[in-house]
């Protein structure tokens, strides 16, 4: 292997690596690029085309020192390096056969271009094709008022490249003035029956399929069984119906048809082969999620590619959000970008695991069921990249289109609550994130808050931990991490903080209108309790505080509630009288509503933690046996007084300690 390769692994955890988040660069692969030209600059240096260029590929401006060109000496694929040149002569090597030769620049030339004149061909035919697509959309008063404009760029870049001569452009500009005016139709017959006359000089084994090829960009698939034509790309098939999400919410149906096309031929708006650059053929200021900034985004189409399943993209799904990508009779991807790329990595990109093997099952998978999307498997065999698509109407300004983008990356469904959601989502929180908590608060300092400790955590490096923690165990999707990371600095921004401090204290109260009461700074504490709340419980079952926990916040959301600044306002105003409240019943529940309360909460922090130290010191021992009974730990009553420093009355001192401070604060 030549070339240079670069892998990128970002560890998710000490024990539990994602494969998903193994990024493969590579550059200048060997048989991958078809042509190397020296830019003249520093950097970049070099100058690499993965497609044949309309002018050739060995031509005198590019015969210079350095340039490489593939193709094969002998029996012996690679690449021809120019070693040398003068004005008429190259010295080369071929990276096959190591071999060093000598030719004049003619010669080369065409022994180069000889090799790649098909590829060349082909290039040639869809471009032509995609010429008189956009001709046919102008003639019939399709899309919109910036046809004519787009139809004369697409001219201007085939003449630019070499695929239309100077005859040719001219007349096709004309065309485009007749067809606008709307007093002629465009005659395609002179340049596809030049383009079919050209082929005589293609061997007769690969004639038929550049004839194929040549049919289908003219609007023309190649008859199958049922001898199928089409007015857009690849071969239609029966009608279908996309569902979006109207202005009410409700299912709002849209009128589509199945198609079968050529990956190659559409176009979403990213292109996997530039490093997800954004494509200049796709309208600009249409799709809202920025590929090529995003390397989750990125990350999330090679991992579909890497594990492709095909019943996921072949299904007869209703909604935009899945099944077949959506697309306009151009090829452009409205809905289902990501699958549309995921398609294109399968088919073109070897660095995808198992890429030929995925490409033969989606295209097998395709083929038994093509007979429910109007298909045949002839259908399905004529195209060589074939991907199933669903096509709609050409929207008429880039406002429709930039609409119809939006709806289809919704679901019609209800969605749940954002806030029912995470508490959903934080019953996926284990073990790893928890240890991550942990490890990462370390000792809270003298004097400061657990709130405050938190969110300094959250700010800090030391948060990266729990980020990846919460990816491992599922909680966060690699596809969104995104949204809550700064891309520069790694770390939770406040999106993220607010996030993860839901996440983590759903894990302890389900109840999402209990959270909702609660002021920012005691979540925080609560959420910095988790991890020693969990060890506590683990060591003994007696000092398990999650009941506690429940009924604590369950007590402050009814201060919320009244506007109460005291606990007895609320527990001494009940219909069953205060002595009958659940706090009164569990010294646990006593201590912390008033280790919350005193002193503003100061002193939560280090008693949490000497509490989760005394359960583990009550912990039962398994060598009890071997070396006689363990003296008995404190009780867990005992043990969080003791902890907290709190007497037999916690909530009278938390109390007395509030009225306090509103006595200091008046004096004040």
């Amino acid at each position: 292997m030549g070339g240079l390769q670069l892998i990128l692994v970002e560890r998710v955890s000490d024990d539990t690596p994602c494969p998903c988040t193994i990024t493969v660069l590579r550059k200048g692969r060997p048989h991958k690029y078809i042509m190397r030209t020296p830019t003249g600059k520093a950097k970049p240096k070099w100058r690499y085309y993965y497609r044949v260029p309309g002018k050739g590929v060995a031509r005198s401006a590019t015969l210079k020192r350095g340039s490489k060109f593939s193709g094969r000496a002998g029996d012996s694929e690679g690449h021809w390096e120019v070693l040398s040149d003068d004005d008429t002569h190259v010295f080369v090597k071929h990276s096959g056969t190591g071999k060093h030769t000598r030719h004049t620049k003619a010669d080369f030339a065409k022994l180069v271009n000889e090799q790649h004149k098909e590829a060349r061909l082909k290039r040639q035919g869809k471009m032509r094709g995609e010429i008189l697509r956009a001709l046919r959309l102008l003639r019939e008063g399709k899309g919109g008022k910036g046809q004519a404009k787009r139809v004369r760029r697409l001219i201007d870049q085939a003449a630019k490249h070499g695929w239309i001569g100077k005859k040719e452009t001219k007349l096709l500009h004309t065309r485009v003035d007749t067809a606008e005016s709307g007093k002629g139709k465009a005659d395609v017959s002179p340049e596809r029956a030049a383009l079919e006359a050209a082929l005589k000089h293609v061997p007769a084994e690969h004639r038929a399929a550049l004839q194929a090829v040549i049919a289908r960009s003219y609007e023309q698939a190649p008859a199958g069984p049922k001898g199928k034509t089409g007015t857009g790309l690849g071969v239609e098939g029966s009608a279908a119906e996309v569902y979006v999400a109207g202005d009410d919410g409700k299912p709002v149906a849209q009128p589509a048809k199945y198609r079968v096309v050529d990956a190659e031929e559409l176009i979403p708006s990213h292109d996997h082969r530039k490093g997800f650059a954004v494509r200049k053929d796709y309208p600009e200021g249409v799709q809202e999620r920025e590929y090529h900034r995003s390397k989750s985004a990125q990350l999330a189409v090679r991992e579909h590619a890497s594990g492709l399943k095909p019943q996921f993209l072949i299904t007869d799904n209703p909604d935009a959000a899945h099944g077949p990508p959506i697309v306009t009779p151009g090829g452009v991807v409205l809905g289902g970008n990501s699958r549309t790329m995921t398609m294109q990595l399968v088919y073109d990109d070897e660095s995808v695991r198992d890429n030929a093997k995925s490409a033969d099952a989606y295209r097998e998978h395709l083929k038994k069921r093509a007979a429910s999307y109007g298909l045949s498997a002839a259908d399905i065999d004529a195209i060589k990249r074939p991907v199933l698509v669903r096509e709609v109407a050409e929207p008429t300004t880039k406002n429709e289109a930039r609409e119809l983008v939006r709806r289809y990356n919704e679901s019609f469904t209800r969605a749940m609550d954002p806030r029912a959601e995470q508490v959903s989502r934080a019953q996926k929180v284990g073990p790893k994130t928890l240890g991550a908590i942990a490890d990462g608060l370390g000792e809270t300092p003298e004097g400061e808050a657990l709130d405050e400790t938190w969110d300094g955590y959250l700010r800090s490096s030391r948060s990266k931990g729990l980020r990846d923690a919460l990816l491992a165990e599922g909680v966060l999707d690699i596809r969104n991490v995104d949204k809550y990371v700064d891309r520069k600095t790694q770390r939770f921004n406040e999106d993220g903080r607010t996030l993860v401090t839901r996440l983590v204290l759903g894990k302890l109260i389900p109840d999402t209108a209990v959270l909702e009461a609660l002021r920012p700074r005691t979540r925080g504490r609560l959420a910095a309790m988790l991890p020693y709340v969990i060890k506590a419980g683990q060591a003994s079952p007696d000092y398990n505080l999650s009941t506690a926990v429940r009924t604590v916040a369950g007590v402050l959301k009814e201060m919320h509630d009244r506007k109460a600044r005291l606990p007895s306002a609320v527990l001494k105003n009940r219909e069953l009288g205060g002595g009958d409240h659940p706090v009164y019943k569990d010294m646990l529940s006593q201590a912390l509503l008033a280790a919350l309360l005193k002193k503003d909460g100061r002193s939560l922090g280090p008693g949490i933690r000497k509490y989760a130290q005394l359960a583990a010191a009550a912990a039962p021992d398994p060598n009890a046996s071997l070396f006689g009974p363990k003296p008995p730990g404190k009780k867990a009553t005992d043990a969080i007084k003791e902890a907290f420093g709190f007497g037999d009355d916690p909530l009278a001192e938390a109390e007395a300690d509030l009225r306090g401070s509103k006595k200091t604060a008046t004096a004040a």
